[in-house]
């Protein structure tokens, strides 16, 4: 013990302690002349993990721990760097720990996936996929198996999907093709509205480069029951990016997005019970895409930050905020702004009984100023009460990233 706390110059308590850490297998590698430890993760944590921090695509990922407000790293890394890449929660797998899947996003073909294992704290290799998902999407269904649309198959927009299902860890092609090629769709699970299509999943928007380059309008309507996709009625608005929040009436809000010039300020509500798509009774008071929607525990939606772009105006990243109202169909801006302008960031609903339930871990993004996008370190917390307030975390992120999937631990 002498020797490293004569190296590092830390106290033979502290070296005591990483010995002890050590035998308990929780401990990393020591991160310039400190010691910086990997987490033994607890249920209510939030993963975050790959992404792009600012230089290249990471494989690298962190934990926050909404007790302490801090970040720490995970004990290794995933099998390679991903870049909005995907994750689910995998609930009580054997040996019946939750566990964390991490698959897609690789910026090039990459059919490999990472699980972290909550026995050894580290990331372990996870089920081949059937084909490579790229700005595609992942919706969990009501029996706990998740559609994976593959989007974007590199250089040719994809009508593929795939089913992963927790209970034999497999990825499975769907045998039927999707109504229409599209990447960076909106898809949702429609769940609350007490009519047929209960339970199916809308998929609405998207690009599809196929016979040409398009924005497309048109949805679909997949069923898990037969693992079957059918059109479904039209957007007003052809969209890209958009979001899609399942409502607690069992209605749909796809906001925001780019219309293939600009960012819309515009939203939609799906009907499943009608299956037609209608405006909502105000506009969102920012034109914005690749920004978030987060279904709050009070049943509104937190629309926060993304790019805005805009005829005859400079495009850049946004640190406003609003709230939409289910029961009026209206926008209204949170209290206060962020604390940074940020677009591709990742925003959690913290569960749980703590004393940050209900709030929402905002964290990473980049920040645009019009010619170059900064990577930010930066994670920030939103409170719903009082009008919405943002408050920034007590510890930054290790790395600074955005493009990151997260995810949080039951």
């Amino acid at each position: 013990m002498g020797e490293l706390e004569h190296r590092y110059g830390v106290s033979r308590a502290r070296v005591a302690q990483i010995f002890a850490l050590a035998a308990g297998a929780v401990f990393c590698a020591i991160a310039s002349s400190a010691f910086a430890k990997c987490h033994p993760a607890a249920s209510g944590d939030v993963l975050l993990a790959g992404g792009y921090n600012g230089h290249q695509v990471t494989a690298a990922a962190e934990f926050f721990d909404p007790l302490t407000e801090r970040f720490s790293r995970t004990c290794n890394k995933m099998s390679a760097p991903r870049v909005r890449a995907q994750a689910i929660v995998v609930v009580n797998p054997p040996p019946g720990e939750n566990q964390i899947l991490v698959f897609g996003g690789g910026g090039v073909p990459l059919l490999t996936t990472d699980v972290w294992n909550p026995i050894t704290d580290k990331f372990q290799s996870g089920p081949t996929m059937e084909a490579d998902t790229q700005l595609g999407s992942v919706v969990e269904l009501a029996d706990g198996r998740s559609l994976v649309t593959v989007g974007d198959g590199y250089g040719d927009t994809s009508d593929r999907a795939m089913i992963y299902d927790p209970a034999t860890n497999q990825f499975t092609l769907l045998e039927q093709h999707m109504i229409s090629r599209r990447s960076a769709a909106a898809a949702a699970l429609i769940s609350g509205c007490a009519c047929p299509n209960e339970g199916k999943v809308l998929i609405a928007g998207g690009l599809s480069n196929f016979p040409k380059e398009t924005f497309i309008a048109t949805a679909e309507l997949f069923d898990p029951a037969t693992n079957s996709f059918a059109p479904t009625g039209n957007l007003q608005t052809a969209v890209l990016n958009g979001t899609a929040t399942a409502l607690s009436d069992g209605t749909i809000l796809i906001a925001g997005g780019s219309d293939g010039s600009y960012s819309l300020n515009s939203a939609e509500i799906y009907d499943p019970s009608t299956e037609t798509f209608a405006f909502t009774a105000t506009n969102m008071n920012m034109y914005r895409q690749l920004h978030t929607a987060t279904r709050l525990e009070d049943g509104t939606v937190l629309i926060a930050g993304g790019i805005y772009s805009h005829a005859g105006a400079p495009s850049n990243s946004l640190s406003s905020a609003e709230i939409y109202n289910p029961l009026s169909g209206t926008f209204v801006l949170t209290a206060q702004p962020m604390h940074s302008p940020r677009y591709l960031h990742s925003a959690t609903l913290l569960g749980g009984t703590g004393a940050l339930a209900g709030q929402v871990l905002i964290a990473g993004g980049g920040n645009f100023n019009g010619s170059k996008t900064v990577a930010l370190k930066t994670a920030e917390l939103f409170n719903p009460a009082g009008g919405g307030t943002f408050t920034l975390t007590t510890g930054k992120m290790l790395s600074a990233l955005y493009e990151h999937a997260a995810a949080q631990l039951p």
